[in-house]
C-alpha cells in the first residue's frame, strides 16, 4: 500500500523510500500562490460532499504511457480541444449547481491525469474554490485515475493514501487504488474518506465479481485498521462500485445496510432509494444504483457531524437529460460515444450534506 503524509508547505509531500518515484500520490494547488492551511484557522461549516463519474475526462494530447488513442483530434471519437473544454465547462455547470456554494469535498473518477484536474480547477466558474486536489496516475490501462477536490479554507488534509487492490487478489487486475484522505474540521475532529471506482462489469457481473470483491476487501482492511484506532471514527465512504447496495462486495464483505437495520455499523444512504428503484445509470433502459455514500454509523448519532437519511441526493436536473425514444424515457446524456453528443456524463451525480451539530 502506498502511503503520503502532508507536509504544512504547499505542494510538499513526504513518503517513505520507495515511494520517491513517479507513482507517488501528489498534492496539488488549484493556485500556485494559495498557501496550506492545515496550520491556519479552518471555517466552521456544514460540508457539502459530492461524488461523480465524469465519464472519460481525457485531455487531447497523446500519452504514450496510456491507450488514450480513442481521445486524440485523430482518434476514434475526433477529441479535440474544444471538446475538451466544453465538457470542463459541463463539468463546471454541475459542481456550481449541487447548492449555494462549491462541493468543499468532491470525488472523481475517470480522469485522465493531473493535468486536467489542474485545468478544472482553473476554470473561471470552479477558481473561486481555491481547491487542492489528491491524485495519483494509476495502474488502469486506459489511463484513468481517482482524486479528490477539496477547500483547504474548511477542510485540511491530514494524510492520504491510495490502497491498491491487487494486494486482495489473486492476480494483478491493474485497477484504480481506492483513495483514502483523512481531514481536520474546524472544531478539530477528523473525517476519514473513501474514494472508490471499482472494477467494471464489461465482462459479465459473475465473470467480473471477483474483482470487486478484492476491491471490497482492500476497503474492508482499512476499514478494520481506522476502527480499532478509534470505534466512533466518522467514516464517508463514496463511490461507484459498479455493484448494487445488496451485492455481496457491499452487503456482506464491507457490511454496509439500510438506515433501518439498527444492528449496522455503516449505513449505505443509497440503499433505500435503489429499492425505490432510483438510480445514477441506465442500462437497456433500466435505472441502476452504482453510485453511492455509505457513512458510519457515528456521523449519524455521535459526533460533531449529522447525515440525515434524506440528504443523499442525486443530482438529475433536466439539462443532465435526453429522452430516448427507444426505451421511452430520460436518460443521462453521455458525452462521448461513437457518435458525439455533447452532453455531460453516462452516470449522475450525487451529493450529501454533513450538517453541523
Amino acid at each position: 500500500m502506498r502511503f503520503l503524509k502532508i507536509i504544512s508547505a504547499a505542494f510538499l509531500v513526504s513518503c517513505s523510500p520507495q515511494e520517491q518515484g513517479k507513482d507517488a500520490g501528489k498534492v496539488s494547488d488549484s493556485n500556485s500562490s494559495s498557501e496550506d492551511n492545515t496550520n491556519q484557522d479552518l471555517i466552521m461549516s456544514d460540508l457539502l460532499t459530492a461524488f461523480w463519474n465524469v465519464e472519460n475526462l481525457f485531455d487531447f494530447e497523446d500519452d504514450p504511457k496510456t491507450r488514450d488513442n480513442d481521445f486524440l483530434p485523430d482518434g476514434k471519437y475526433k477529441w479535440t480541444e474544444s471538446k475538451y473544454y466544453q465538457k470542463l465547462d459541463r463539468i463546471a455547470q454541475v459542481m456550481n449547481d449541487f447548492g449555494d456554494e462549491l462541493p468543499h469535498l468532491m470525488g472523481l473518477v475517470e480522469v485522465e491525469n493531473l493535468k486536467v484536474l489542474e485545468d478544472l480547477v482553473k476554470h473561471d466558474d470552479i477558481r473561486k474554490a481555491g481547491y487542492k486536489i489528491v491524485h495519483k496516475e494509476s495502474k488502469d490501462q486506459r489511463g484513468i485515475d481517482v482524486a479528490v477536490l477539496y477547500n483547504p479554507k474548511y477542510l485540511a488534509l491530514i494524510e492520504f493514501e491510495f490502497l491498491d487492490i491487487d494486494s486482495h487478489s489473486d492476480k494483478s487486475l491493474f485497477s484504480r487504488d481506492i483513495l483514502y484522505a483523512s481531514f481536520k474540521q474546524a472544531d478539530g475532529s477528523v473525517l476519514h474518506s473513501f474514494t472508490n471506482h471499482w472494477p467494471s462489469r464489461r465482462n459479465g457481473w459473475k465473470e467480473t465479481e471477483h474483482k470487486r470483491l478484492a476491491a471490497a476487501n482492500t476497503l474492508k482492511s482499512k476499514l478494520n485498521d481506522i476502527k480499532i484506532k478509534n470505534p466512533d471514527a466518522q467514516i464517508l465512504i463514496s463511490g461507484d462500485f459498479n455493484d448494487y447496495p445488496d451485492n455481496k462486495s457491499l452487503f456482506e464483505v464491507i457490511g454496509a445496510k439500510s438506515i433501518k437495520d439498527k444492528s449496522a455499523d455503516l449505513i449505505n444512504l443509497a440503499f433505500e432509494l435503489d429499492k425505490d428503484n432510483l438510480g445514477t445509470i441506465t442500462y437497456d433502459g433500466d435505472w441502476g444504483m452504482f453510485d453511492m455514500f455509505i457513512v458510519s454509523k457515528s456521523l449519524l448519532n455521535k459526533t460533531s457531524w449529522d447525515v440525515k437519511k434524506s440528504t443523499m441526493k442525486i443530482f438529475k436536473e433536466d439539462y443532465l437529460l435526453y429522452y430516448d425514444k427507444r426505451y421511452k424515457q430520460n436518460q443521462p446524456s453521455r458525452f462521448q460515444g461513437n457518435r458525439f453528443f455533447g452532453g455531460y456524463s453516462d452516470h449522475l451525480a450525487i451529493y450529501l450534506y454533513l450538517e453541523k451539530k
